[in-house]
């Protein structure tokens, strides 16, 4: 499979709720307003996360977001207001944090670091 771009949903209950909350986690406004009921983050060249209207959907979204390092982006994410979370040490090289959104929506951020005996 080739892949050259992502796209990843969101289903929120209320999308003014909802965009509001993924504009302070990105620290900005949607990149894409697409319609009535969904717009877009840009997350890197090949991958956005889209936060559409579906209220039957609404809560069971999970989404991953990969960061070279965790604790800058939870520091921009509690300077935005974001509630600190706590961090789970997922293996020897890798740390996450899980937000929740207003509707449960989960978005984890994780850190993988290059193993050190690796180098």
């Amino acid at each position: 499979m080739d892949v050259s771009v992502l796209f990843a949903a969101i289903a929120v209950a209320d999308l003014e709720v909802g965009l509001a909350w993924y504009a302070d986690l990105f620290g900005r406004a949607p990149d894409m307003p697409v319609n009535e009921s969904e717009s877009m983050w840009r997350c890197s060249d090949s991958a956005w996360l889209y936060v559409l209207r579906d209220a039957e959907r609404a809560g069971s979204s999970i989404v991953t977001i990969c960061v070279p390092d965790l604790d800058a982006v939870m520091a921009e994410f509690a300077g935005r207001g974001i509630s600190r979370v706590p961090v789970e040490q997922v293996t020897a090289s890798a740390r996450k944090a899980t937000y929740i959104d207003p509707d449960g929506n989960r978005v984890a951020v994780i850190e993988v670091r290059q193993d050190e005996r690796a180098a």
